[in-house]
């Protein structure tokens, strides 16, 4: 996808989406697609439905990522290679999931909510805004598949542990 504007829809309205639970939004936006909106995804196989982990980051389209670009990766690091890699200094992950799927005229769309604190980021970090506040997003597939399971499954046993009450 580097070099080419992304097409970024932001998921299903009725689920309550939560920053800093992309992997539950990934996951009950792939379910909705899968359950209920096949026939916009090619040839209706829900094969061609995903969820991808790695690192989103924003910056203006006319630059994307290079080693020392101007995109600001607010969550994980193109440079990642390993799942220690993304676990910070407070033993979280930083990695972002999203959603995407081929549709039926066989282009590739990504589905990731905006919310309104990433306008912020943006403005902290001279990241250009369109007319409606947003900026363009850039993402970075984790390569190693075995690599997205381990990060997406400690994503999700962190959250599991929070609700529990064992790390705040």
């Amino acid at each position: 996808m580097n070099g080419s504007k992304r097409v970024v829809r932001h998921g299903m309205r009725s689920f309550r989406i939560r920053k800093g639970h992309c992997h539950s939004n990934a996951t009950w936006n792939k379910n909705r697609i899968v359950e209920g909106h096949l026939d916009k995804v090619l040839d209706g196989d829900e094969k061609n439905v995903r969820i991808v982990v790695g690192s989103m980051g924003f910056g203006p389209w006319k630059s994307p990522w290079k080693p020392n670009g101007n995109v600001h990766w607010e969550f994980g690091n193109p440079k990642w290679k390993k799942a220690d890699d993304f676990i910070n200094m407070f033993g979280r992950y930083d990695a972002h999931v999203w959603v995407e799927y081929i549709d039926t005229d066989g282009k590739v769309i990504t589905i990731d909510p905006w919310f309104s604190s990433y306008k912020s980021v943006c403005e902290i970090w001279s990241v250009p805004l369109d007319e409606d506040g947003r900026a363009e997003r850039h993402y970075h597939e984790i390569p190693d598949k075995a690599v997205q399971a381990e990060v997406f499954s400690g994503m999700v046993e962190m959250s599991a542990a929070m609700r529990r009450g064992e790390i705040r």
